[in-house]
């Protein structure tokens, strides 16, 4: 419940960022926030940037967690037939993939989320950051720092 009170404060101080004339649009918020962080050793949790990460990497396992159900509720639904044939020139289907697994990083189990917006923010790719939307860049840094095994 702390952190639903957490999340809606940073919100609304969000939304009041959003209207300062000091940035002009969300997206420089964010911009200006986490170029602030990417050297430095200590990133508060309540900063723009590190909930915007934080909010980012939610959604995607959100989204995709929904996918990874759709697509096993599917494959459920075919033929004992259909299974024998893609089992024999396919082989056996993964069953337990990461929920980002599909959006091409894997989030390591064994560390706090804390660790993995910090590591990400150390891990944004300077030149890149306000040279392209701040999602793409994110998503491009999920993708190198997290890859997917195999």
């Amino acid at each position: 419940m702390k952190q639903v009170f957490l999340k809606i404060a940073v919100f609304t101080a969000l939304f009041a960022v959003f209207n300062n004339s000091h940035a002009a649009s969300a997206e420089e918020a964010v911009v200006d926030s986490c170029s602030a962080y990417i050297t430095s050793q200590v990133i508060p949790e309540d900063s723009v940037c590190y909930e915007y990460i934080n909010g980012f990497i939610d959604g995607a396992i959100l989204t995709d967690s929904a996918i990874i159900e759709n697509i096993t509720k599917e494959k459920e639904e075919f033929s004992s037939f259909f299974k024998r044939a893609y089992k024999t020139r396919v082989g056996l289907t993964r069953n337990q993939v990461p929920a980002t697994y599909y959006a091409k990083f894997c989030l390591p189990e064994d560390q706090s989320r804390k660790a993995i917006v910090e590591e990400l923010i150390h891990q944004l790719d300077a030149s890149l950051v306000g040279k392209q939307s701040f999602r793409d860049t994110l998503y491009d840094t999920l993708k190198r720092v997290y890859a997917c095994e195999g």
